[in-house]
């Protein structure tokens, strides 16, 4: 009992209806970790989170001194914004085209988008 669910679920986006999703889709015991920024407080079910004695870790992802080098980069147009996502793959496709290829020691992709309206 209570290990239905997936092992973690990670929220990236800063969307609280997505933070909950995560905390759902957890199992008993499960890992939420948060990496979306939120404009705004976000309120999670503690009750949830310790009933299920789940784990809410947070991450910054990336460093904040990244960001004005980046930011400089995308406004010279040496780094071109709308080529950042280097392939589209379905969720179907997730694991066998977008997994394997950011595990592909070539590192031709920057961010690979899981197109969910497919």
């Amino acid at each position: 009992e209570g290990q239905v669910g997936c092992d973690v679920a990670i929220e990236c986006v800063g969307n609280e209806h997505a933070l909950k999703a995560c905390v759902d889709a957890v199992r008993k015991q499960g890992v939420v970790v948060q990496t979306g920024l939120h404009p705004h407080e976000n309120p999670i079910d503690w009750f949830q989170v310790t009933f299920r004695d789940l784990e809410v870790k947070g991450s910054w992802a990336y460093p904040t001194h990244y960001w004005p080098r980046v930011i400089s980069l995308i406004s010279s147009g040496l780094l071109p914004a709308t080529k950042i996502v280097t392939k589209r793959v379905t969720l179907e496709t997730a694991v066998k085209e977008g997994f394997d290829a950011l595990l592909d020691p070539a590192g031709t992709h920057l961010k690979i988008l899981i197109d969910l309206s497919k």
